[in-house]
Order: structure tokens, then C-alpha cells, then sequence
């Protein structure tokens, strides 16, 4: 299952690069998504009808960024293409620093079925 048009697209939205797996720019507010795992969802026939995909997307900003009109659409642009929400974390870690300025990661756990 390839969701990734519809997570690039976030560029667009948040206005900052969006990459999947790794981000290696410069840039201090930036997405990037990984593919934890793929199921399958409806199984009939001896055929897969429906396969679930369930993801981690990560949004860093700068520690002291204002990031919940970001979140708010982050969640409206994902529900609206019927992501299963399942869990948001905020949070600040040591292993998030970038060019000396430390990072707030807000971490969606989010699932599809297709």
C-alpha cells in the first residue's frame, strides 16, 4: 500500500518539507512519516479486499513555536482522507536537536484501510 501522495502533501498545508523515513535538511519545522506496519484488513476469496496501514508521523517545530493551528489541521487533513486517528504525543527529547536548537515532536500514531 502506497500512501505516500497523501502525506507529501502535508508540505502544502504546514508550508515546510514532509519526507518519508528521514529528513536530512535544514529546515526547523518539518514532517516526516514511517510505515510501522501493513495487515490485512478484510480477507475473502483467499484474496486481500481490504489492507490496513498503520503509521507514525512526526511534526518537529521549534521548542518555543506556537504548533496547535498546526495540529488542528494536521487532524482535519488526515480525518478528511479517513485516517484513523489513534493517538497524538507531545513531547521534547534529547535525541531531537537540530543545529543546537532543541525540537517539540508532536508524534501521531495513524492507520488506513484501503
Amino acid at each position: 500500500m502506497n500512501l505516500n501522495g497523501e502525506l507529501l502533501a502535508l508540505s502544502t498545508i504546514l508550508n515546510c518539507p514532509v519526507e518519508q523515513d528521514l529528513y536530512k535538511g535544514k529546515e526547523r519545522r518539518f514532517a516526516v512519516f514511517t510505515y510501522e506496519n501493513e495487515e490485512p484488513e478484510v480477507v475473502g476469496d483467499n484474496d486481500v479486499l481490504i489492507e490496513k496501514a498503520s503509521i507514525q508521523l512526526s511534526y518537529y517545530v521549534p521548542e518555543n513555536y506556537n504548533y496547535f493551528k498546526d495540529k488542528a489541521a494536521i487532524k482535519s487533513y488526515l480525518r478528511g482522507l479517513d485516517y484513523y486517528i489513534e493517538s497524538i504525543s507531545t513531547f521534547i527529547d534529547d535525541e531531537d536537536i537540530k543545529d543546537s536548537v532543541q525540537l517539540r515532536r508532536l508524534l501521531f500514531y495513524i492507520q488506513k484501510a484501503v
